[in-house]
């Protein structure tokens, strides 16, 4: 329960005390830089970016332009952010709207660089007690110049804050991870005092390390030293924290820019396999750390492209993406209108013994397509044999009629073009013992011998115009045979 309390009591006391920390903040004025060489407009939209750096950094209060006019209007002083040109008269300003410290300069163009001279100065003193300036090579680059510009003012102040709630040896105070504030950072602990009526001093008190650290506060610890080992130290509430650290201006980033332009254009853009955007027309440009990056460009319907660029520090660099048309492979095509000669030889050593020549000749025709790898294909052929009256128990000739169809495979090889089938055919043999009309008569259905069945066979074509086959039926023991055929491919003349 006590320790309940005493979080309630820390949460409780900071959220009461938070417009303290505000109020110990420096309170800076960014005055409209001069345009030296570049036009009042931009000269003003440096000066916004200028503040809008400030503001980010957390050190600083800063007050807009509408708001600073507003105040001078209200004092009823014949001063004018625009015509208010020398630092007298700047100071003056400052001093009107109640700032701490001040930040003038210019922005100048000679020689193609563009640069930005800025002073910070001390509105107590009017003595200037930081200056800085930045260059770049074009004007889009002055972003970048006024953002380095607002760390290295940011450098040279250190953090200041103030202890929001005391609780024992819990002290928190109102710097966090947003102010860059890490554990370890020391800081010293200021109590201002008046000595002399009117005058205010601050008073160091005790030396302090962050403990722990959230977003927007961090707890604080004492630190023992030789002046106060046996003391106990008194840290109260609204007690001045102030830090001994800060970064260096070595430390600070440094970019580069890389322009990407694509064509088809809209592709998209990855860098380090990180979406970016997608470029249009004008290009996307990107802000990268120096050093070594993959850039991969992709679009639809065409081949990607992955280069590595390696970047200086405040380099500029084009990428130029010009992707390749991912063309559909169209699939091989040819059509099938062939014609040749056939012959027949029968497996059958009886049957083979009673044809001329052993073998039977004729033609055969055939219509199809070849298609990527694969073959179909329809058609007929006609075989003849005379058929010797000594060997053949008085027959003439016998004659085979059939029709076939096929399909299989047809891998492309260059200008060879091989195949190989399975099908399945009808046909029928005609045996007679005069010619193949008047044998049809006298032998009649006895003359008809059906030789219907399944095949397989293969052979090439060469280019699109001449054909070489084979094939070989199976399953018939008294009719098997092979076949060659020899002929041409009408359709590719």
């Amino acid at each position: 329960m006590v320790v309940r309390w005493a979080v309630a009591a820390l949460i409780g006391l900071w959220n009461l005390s938070t417009v303290a920390h505000a109020a110990e903040r420096l309170r800076v004025v960014v005055h409209e830089l001069d345009a030296n060489g570049v036009s009042p407009q931009v000269a003003r939209v440096v000066s916004e970016q200028l503040r809008s750096r400030l503001i980010e950094t957390r050190r600083f209060v800063v007050p807009e332009r509408e708001k600073m006019e507003a105040v001078v209007a209200e004092q009823s002083v014949s001063l004018s952010l625009l015509a208010c040109s020398s630092q007298e008269c700047a100071i003056e300003l400052g001093r009107i709207l109640q700032a701490n410290k001040m930040v003038v300069g210019s922005v100048s163009l000679l020689n193609q660089t563009y640069s930005i001279n800025t002073r910070f100065l001390d509105l107590e003193t009017g003595a200037a007690e930081f200056s800085a300036e930045e260059k770049c090579q074009t004007a889009d680059d002055l972003f970048l110049a006024a953002e380095r510009l607002a760390a290295r003012i940011a450098a040279s102040v250190p953090q200041r804050g103030t202890v929001t709630a005391v609780s024992g040896e819990n002290i928190i105070i109102d710097l966090g991870a947003l102010d860059g504030v890490s554990t370890g950072m020391q800081f010293r602990v200021l109590r201002r005092v008046e000595r002399v009526q009117g005058y205010w001093e601050e008073e160091q008190v005790a030396l302090a390390v962050v403990t722990s650290v959230q977003p927007t506060w961090s707890r604080i610890e004492p630190q023992r030293t030789g002046l106060n080992f046996m003391r106990p130290v008194s840290i109260q509430q609204n007690d001045i924290v102030v830090g001994v650290q800060s970064i260096t201006v070595d430390e600070l980033p440094r970019y580069a820019f890389l322009s990407v332009y694509s064509r088809p254009v809209g592709a998209e853009v990855y860098v380090d396999n990180l979406f970016q955007g997608r470029a249009p027309e004008s290009g996307l440009e990107v802000r990268l750390t120096p050093g070594k990056h993959t850039v991969r460009v992709s679009a639809p319907a065409h081949r990607t492209e992955e280069r590595s660029v390696e970047l200086r520090p405040d380099e500029r660099r084009s990428f130029n993406a010009t992707l390749q048309p991912r063309l559909r492979r169209i699939p091989f095509r040819m059509q099938l209108i062939t014609g040749g000669y056939v012959q027949d030889r029968p497996a059958n050593a009886a049957f083979r013994s009673r044809l001329e020549n052993e073998r039977m000749n004729g033609a055969r025709v055939g219509f199809g397509r070849v298609y990527s790898v694969f073959m179909s294909e329809a058609g007929g052929s006609w075989t003849h044999a005379n058929m010797p009256a000594d060997r053949s128990f008085g027959l003439n000739e016998v004659h085979n009629l059939s029709l076939h169809a096929q399909g299989g495979i047809s891998p492309r090889l260059g200008w060879v073009l091989p195949y190989v089938v399975f099908g399945y055919e009808l046909s029928r043999f005609y045996f007679n013992d005069q010619n193949v009309f008047e044998g049809q008569q006298s032998l009649g259905d006895a003359g008809k011998v059906g030789n219907s069945g399944w095949y397989w066979g293969g052979g090439a074509f060469l280019g699109h115009w001449f054909h070489v086959g084979f094939r070989q039926t199976i399953g018939r023991p008294q009719t098997d045979f092979r076949s060659l055929t020899i002929g041409v491919n009408l359709a590719g003349f």
